[in-house]
């Protein structure tokens, strides 16, 4: 799956400690709710495009990314 340097950046983003959550542009969003990567989240801010939680897939896109740092 192809992703630009913008979504990479809002993958890594989103860590345990947030819940898997980041908060990026709309359009970046949009984007990777598309992809099935992540989903709107219930919480303040959904609404105004920030705010988005990553899935399973996009957890496992996020460790794939992270491993390709290291390397």
């Amino acid at each position: 799956m192809k992703l630009t340097k913008i979504q990479k950046e809002a993958i890594l983003s989103a860590t345990k400690d947030v819940n898997y959550c980041f908060r990026f542009s709309l359009r970046t969003r949009e984007t990777l709710n598309r992809k099935g990567l992540a989903r709107l989240t219930s919480g303040f801010g959904w609404l105004y495009g920030g705010v988005a939680e990553l899935t399973e897939l996009g957890k496992e896109i996020q460790i794939k990314l992270k491993q390709q740092d290291i390397k």
